[in-house]
């Protein structure tokens, strides 16, 4: 497997909805963890896994996993981006 295939983000905010619609549409597979007490990031993802992207990148982008549970994310990736304010950054390093 070669890397940048399959990737965990950590952190659903904007940056990180971005940065999964982009590569999922250039064909990466992407699953997206956000902290439990900012789930309210995934509320709209949580049914239908989809990101709309307009602007530079245009499309629908359907992520692999949507969850605010670590352990979901942590098996099967080549890469994990984290997308989080740099105040976090410690935080998901410890996860």
């Amino acid at each position: 497997m070669s890397i940048l295939e399959h990737i965990a983000i950590i952190g659903a905010g904007s940056g990180g909805k971005a940065a999964a619609a982009d590569l999922i549409l250039q064909g990466k597979k992407v699953s997206l963890f956000e902290f439990p007490e900012y789930k309210e990031n995934l509320a709209d993802l949580l049914e239908s896994k989809t990101l709309i992207a307009s602007g530079a990148v245009e499309g629908e982008a359907t992520l692999e996993v949507v969850t605010s549970e670590i352990h979901e994310i942590m098996d099967g990736f080549d890469t994990v981006m984290i997308c989080t304010q740099a105040l976090a950054h410690d935080r998901a390093a410890v996860n």
